[in-house]
């Protein structure tokens, strides 16, 4: 991949530039760890891999949604917990017992808060001081715009787009297409970054753009593009392949 051409740098959102705190998965082990079962490093890396790839539109995720009536239902939840459960390895016969548990946990419990990684403004003031044009793309549902200004972060992006907003889901090239429709510029012009190697790397792949993954805990040894472990490594990066 070279970089002379590139013009327009997308971005996700959740896991890229912002992440909760704390992380609802590491919540999830801590709570499953209280109750008396022991998870190894190997297990939970497992449980988070097939976490990133339940949420890039799997089948799994699309029968949870139809079966449950949407993300809004508690029994969405309860199905979500009982599948995370099994990747656990948590005994079939405890998962009901314990996916109760946790939801009330959670619900009397889990009160995150919106943090944007420490060096993201930094990266975005300096890819733009670079020339490069930035737009945000995420699959959620609802504009970004928001969003972005409440995380202090809309004054970096030319445009925002949600998946909610057109009805294309990552890995869905249909998005990431129209995002640089947007932009005015043709798909090898345009990068894609991203923390989820099903969704935003096989997602920009599909749309003809090539992708940089941000992976900081080196889930995807495999993946097949540019990979950072930190957002300030993103600058450097494209200089290099320029």
């Amino acid at each position: 991949m070279s970089s002379r051409s590139l013009s327009l740098v997308l971005f996700d959102l959740d896991g890229t530039l912002r992440y909760n705190e704390p992380r609802g998965f590491d919540v999830f082990h801590r709570y499953v760890e209280e109750m008396g079962f022991e998870l190894s490093p190997a297990t939970r890396r497992s449980a988070l891999r097939w976490l990133y790839s339940y949420w890039a539109q799997s089948p799994e995720l699309q029968s949870d949604m139809e079966e449950s009536g949407g993300r809004d239902k508690g029994e969405f939840w309860m199905r979500h917990a009982r599948r995370h459960l099994e990747k656990l390895q948590i005994p079939d016969q405890e998962i009901d017992r314990v996916s109760e548990a946790l939801m009330e946990l959670f619900k009397d419990g889990y009160q995150p808060v919106d943090r944007v990684f420490p060096d993201a403004p930094q990266v975005l003031r300096a890819l733009r001081e670079q020339g490069y044009r930035l737009g945000l793309v995420s699959n959620r549902h609802d504009p970004l715009d928001e969003v972005a200004e409440a995380l202090d972060l809309a004054w970096a992006f030319e445009f925002t787009l949600a998946a909610g907003q057109v009805g294309w889901w990552k890995p869905d090239p249909r998005l990431l297409q129209h995002a640089v429709e947007i932009a005015g510029c043709e798909p090898e012009q345009a990068l894609y970054v991203g923390d989820n190697y099903f969704a935003d790397v096989i997602g920009a792949h599909a749309a003809g753009m090539p992708a940089i993954l941000l992976d900081p805990e080196g889930l995807f040894p495999d993946a097949d593009c540019p990979v950072i472990r930190s957002l300030a490594e993103l600058p450097g990066l494209l200089q290099s392949l320029s």
